[in-house]
């Protein structure tokens, strides 16, 4: 998980990296979303 700190990140592992990010940044507004329309 350290790797990348450390040694310069490949192109894969830059793209999965910044695919990861959005997906997680899309994950929590949807749970966000859902929490928020359960919640009226």
């Amino acid at each position: 998980m350290l790797t990348f700190a450390i040694e310069n990140p490949t192109a894969l592992e830059d793209t999965l990296l910044t695919v990861g990010s959005i997906a997680a940044c899309l994950a929590a507004v949807i749970v966000g979303l859902i929490a928020y329309r359960n919640r009226r």
